[in-house]
């Protein structure tokens, strides 16, 4: 399955990738109305669907990310993600680094 065929965020991978701090994004950010990386106004045709996360005041929220900071805050995840997975530390790839590095390859539009 490649990522650009995935319908969900789950399975196009964004859900994995870190938030910044909840408490420091504005409602734009919460909402999906701006990236929570840049603050950049996106749409749900311009965003990319971070998925629906939770929130310490038990509201979930709904993040759009743009693509240019869906794209390098993936490639971080990517590079990072073996030093803390031990299938990954054998030099066996996980499903979540093989999603990662999908998501990495579809680089900023």
């Amino acid at each position: 399955m490649s990522a650009q065929a995935a319908s969900t965020p789950e399975q196009r991978g964004t859900t994995m990738l870190a938030l910044p701090q909840l408490r420091l994004l504005s409602d734009a950010q919460r909402d999906g109305r701006a990236c929570p990386w840049c603050a950049t106004s996106v749409t749900e045709d311009t965003g990319v669907d971070l998925g629906i996360r939770p929130s310490p005041a038990g509201v979930p929220i709904h993040p759009r990310g743009c693509r240019p900071c869906v794209h390098r805050v993936a490639a971080t995840t990517y590079t990072k993600h073996p030093n803390g997975c031990d299938q990954c530390e054998r030099r066996r790839p996980c499903e979540a680094r093989r999603t990662l590095q999908l998501l990495t390859e579809e680089g900023p539009q």
